[in-house]
């Protein structure tokens, strides 16, 4: 499955082609080069594992960079994240579903937990 992502030292599992420790892909998320952001951004959202997404990005990232990000994430992946993103963006979770909060229950995971901003 690749390397564990428990040291700085280490390749993350989902930076597979790259020589990029840990500390090189947080070093690159708070940089100044926005193409290389966003770039790490897509990776980290198409290829991580959904709880390690939220180790290294904030849905404020995201939300900040969406526009960037969109174009560029798999087709595949495009229209769940635009509905999460959709979703995220409402008062309240049972908004998006004309408040009925019946129909969030059978959607999400017992163990869902949204994202951090």
């Amino acid at each position: 499955m690749g390397e564990q992502t428990t040291s700085g030292k280490q390749r993350p599992y989902f930076i597979w082609d790259y020589d990029l420790s840990e500390e090189d892909v947080r070093a690159i998320l708070r940089g100044d080069n926005e193409y290389e952001k966003v770039q790490m951004m897509v990776r980290t959202m198409e290829s991580a594992r959904w709880e390690d997404i939220w180790n290294y990005l904030t849905l404020k990232q995201i939300r900040a960079y969406w526009h960037e990000i969109l174009p560029k994430l798999r087709r595949e992946l495009r229209l769940t994240w635009e509905f999460a993103i959709e979703v995220w963006s409402k008062d309240t979770p049972t908004d998006a579903f004309g408040n009925d909060p019946k129909i969030i229950n059978e959607l999400l995971p017992k163990n869902f937990k949204l994202p951090r901003e």
